[in-house]
């Protein structure tokens, strides 16, 4: 139970980091970033794992949760900035 808590932590971690880095953000720019690392994180753990996160988490599957919900968030990013332009 200790690795699913300390990975969605990490992800958490993760999307706050993002958000914290970007000077002009809204609330809820924060929020669904922490939840999307979240996410994010957990789920690529899990598949690194193979499937189980109970019996044990390697430094692998740390480092892979946290790359994984880092290269999500920038890309989530991209897409916000690709969604918002304008119409000529």
């Amino acid at each position: 139970m200790t690795n699913v808590l300390f990975l969605l932590l990490l992800g958490g971690v993760m999307g706050w980091a993002v958000t914290a880095l970007k000077r002009d953000f809204q609330g809820s720019d924060a929020l669904a970033n922490i939840l999307i690392g979240s996410v994010i994180s957990f789920t690529a753990a899990l598949i690194i794992n193979g499937g189980t996160l109970f019996g044990g988490v390697s430094a692998m599957t740390y480092g892979a949760a946290a790359g994984s919900a880092l290269l999500g968030l920038c890309l989530l990013r991209w897409a916000r900035r690709f969604g918002r332009r304008s119409e000529p």
